[in-house]
């Protein structure tokens, strides 16, 4: 190599070729190719590349991404989105959060019917009216009263809700305004489970039917004949409609033309999550079993089991370290215990890429399943105190939970998006 030449060998590179080599390092390589020279900052720049690592990793499409990017206003869209999950992960796994407790005292709270957006979260009080708080400050924001009987299913997506009550009807609601938008009426019984997709809305009634729904403009689309009771499971993908019937069969249906499409068996168990990818449906229950199955012949693919101690304990597990009780049992494993929750942090999903299902949420399961010696000798612990853990709501922002303590309640939220001042920020 002559006097004079570049010593960087990758220089004589098209950018296509520079920005692929880029796209298989992680963020901190990024940084660190990014200050040898002005190309490889540049690069680095590449909204293409960031768009393609956030994909990857499974991270939503941020909503300034169909904005223009202003002049001197720092890194685009992708980037920021990447950037900001990474310090977001960092912080779940050295257990960095601010916490917000609720003061749900006089609220009439019903602690097991909460769902969140992230931003704002729902829950039912009184039997039959909607409490909105926020999920920044933890304020309560407006109340929403309109059913006439209790609620059973509530469900929320951006600024809209959807509840299903005994009084037989569906609501729509703008969480913003706090306007009911519909009243959509056609159930005989009660509406006990729904399923919110984009604009519409899957409702399961004790009248044994599945009505699809168009929430903007309150019309009943379809009307699947189902035998559907308060223990049934409902959803929808905004193609089929999957179901839990009979509670032994989980059942795809077509409401274009209201037929089964396929019946599989399954254990008598609470589901926790289903979905249909292609030719393939993923059900994960709450006893930690993970199944795999294929549409077109009814065959099951892949079926893991094993996880079941893991998945239940860990999320337990966790919330204990969290919270910081330090009475664990003499004989207690500290590196086995330390080992489940630095493995919580890291593993808010469970890969299923060679079935050609990517991440599986595994957050929410019952508690009392699955639990070995050592972690039962610690509940036992727990209780004596009188204080009990239950998950709520994961996102990837923020654990809202439930606590038990001293024969009282209280919703807490911990917020994983944050960082301390004193901290130096790290710039990508």
């Amino acid at each position: 190599m002559e006097a004079g030449e570049p010593q960087d060998c990758t220089s004589w590179l098209p950018d296509e070729l520079a920005l692929r080599i880029l796209s298989y390092l992680d963020a901190k390589d990024i940084l660190q190719v990014a200050q040898t020279c002005q190309r490889w900052r540049e690069l680095a720049e590449d909204e293409g590349l960031w768009q393609g690592k956030c994909k990857a990793d499974g991270i939503e499409e941020p909503p300034q991404v169909t904005r223009s990017r202003a002049k001197g206003s720092g890194s685009g869209p992708w980037k920021s989105a990447y950037t900001n999950q990474l310090r977001i992960d960092t912080n779940w796994h050295r257990g960095r959060f601010k916490t917000i407790t609720l003061d749900t005292s006089e609220s009439g709270t019903d602690f097991f019917t909460w769902t969140s957006d992230g931003k704002e979260m729902i829950c039912i009080v009184d039997k039959n009216t909607i409490q909105i708080w926020s999920a920044v400050t933890g304020e309560p924001i407006r109340t929403l009263v309109g059913h006439t009987d209790k609620i059973f299913a509530i469900q929320m997506r951006d600024h809209m809700i959807v509840s299903g009550s005994w009084d037989c009807t569906i609501k729509v609601w703008n969480a913003e305004s706090g306007e009911c938008i519909h009243t959509l009426g056609g159930h005989t019984d009660a509406v006990s489970h729904l399923y919110l997709h984009g604009n519409r809305v899957a409702s399961g009634s004790c009248d044994d039917s599945i009505r699809i729904w168009d929430i903007e403009t309150g019309q009943c689309l379809h009307v699947l004949m189902a035998q559907i009771d308060y223990d049934s499971y409902v959803n929808y993908d905004g193609r089929w409609v999957i179901s839990r019937n009979d509670g032994s069969n989980l059942k795809i249906w077509d409401p274009e033309t209201q037929s089964c499409l396929r019946s599989f068996p399954i254990p008598i168990t609470a589901i926790h999550h289903t979905e249909l990818k292609g030719s393939r449906l993923l059900l994960v229950t709450d006893d930690g079993t993970i199944t795999v199955w294929d549409t077109d012949t009814g065959q099951r693919i892949q079926t893991i089991k094993d996880l079941q101690t893991y998945i239940s304990a860990v999320s337990l597990r966790a919330n204990i370290f969290i919270w910081g009780d330090k009475g664990l049992p003499a004989g207690f494993d500290r590196k086995r215990f330390q080992r489940y929750v630095e493995n919580v942090r890291l593993r808010s999903h469970f890969d299923l890429s060679n079935t050609g299902f990517g991440p599986v949420p595994l957050w929410g399961f019952r508690l009392g399943t699955g639990w070995d010696e050592n972690a039962d000798i610690y509940l036992q612990g727990l209780k004596r105190r009188n204080k009990y853990i239950h998950f709520i709501i994961f996102c990837r922002t923020k654990l809202i939970c439930m606590i038990e303590e001293r024969s009282s309640e209280m919703i807490k939220v911990l917020d994983f998006n944050w960082e301390e001042r004193r901290r130096k920020r790290l710039k990508l």
